[in-house]
């Protein structure tokens, strides 16, 4: 396109995400953008030269034994990053909370995969950080080990609220009373559906009691 074309989108213009406007989160803006509220985004990593991101990120830790870094290899965890705390720079797109810290949490793999015993060992971790707030887990699975519940219990009674996503296994097969995978399954994690851009929950999001809030997915 041209350069100096007479209208259309400004290039270098920040943006908001339909998501970040449908949930009214600019509404709550005057009251908190978030500010000193640290988030530990446990998923792939996060990019540590987004321009979007660089101003919130702290130091993270991997615990996925192949990859040192917190850098992200898969692009998912960064994209997670954003959504929660992209920054109010006039460039790119904005985060619910732009002015949180973002720490990058890697317990997924550069395939997107990766061990319960590696999430476990990062919430033990997350526990030790002085005000640790928030841990976004954009992830599941079945056939989660005890052990699991357990330190997400031990998370949660340490102050930390743990929020997982539902699942993409859309509704319960017949006699099943809930498709939610875990870590969000578990009493002391909030369970996240997904909704579609009407507010209505979409078809392949998971579901059941276990569910206590829905976003944009």
């Amino acid at each position: 396109f041209a350069l100096d074309a007479p209208s259309g989108p400004d290039a270098l213009a920040q943006t908001m995400p339909p998501g970040i406007a449908q949930i009214k989160a600019p509404d709550a803006w005057p009251s908190s953008m978030g500010e000193g509220v640290k988030i530990f985004i446990c998923d792939t990593g996060i990019d540590s030269d987004h321009p979007d991101l660089v101003k919130n990120l702290r130091t993270g830790k991997s615990f996925v034994p192949s990859e040192s870094t917190t850098e992200d290899f898969n692009g998912h965890g960064t994209h997670c990053a954003g959504t929660a705390a992209a920054v109010d720079n006039n460039t790119g797109v904005i985060g619910v909370a732009p002015y949180a810290y973002l720490y990058p949490v890697k317990v997924l793999a550069s395939n997107g995969s990766g061990n319960w015993s590696w999430l476990i060992a990062a919430l033990d971790w997350i526990m030790s950080k002085k005000g640790a707030r928030v841990a976004s887990m954009r992830l599941g699975g079945g056939g989660a080990p005890q052990a699991l519940a357990d330190m997400c219990e031990a998370a949660y009674d340490d102050g930390v609220l743990l929020v997982a996503a539902a699942g993409n296994s859309g509704p319960p097969r017949q006699g099943q009373p809930t498709s939610v995978g875990f870590p969000a399954r578990y009493p002391h994690v909030m369970a996240v559906s997904a909704i579609d851009s009407s507010d209505m929950l979409a078809t392949f999001s998971s579901r059941g009691p276990e569910v206590e809030i829905c976003a944009p997915g």
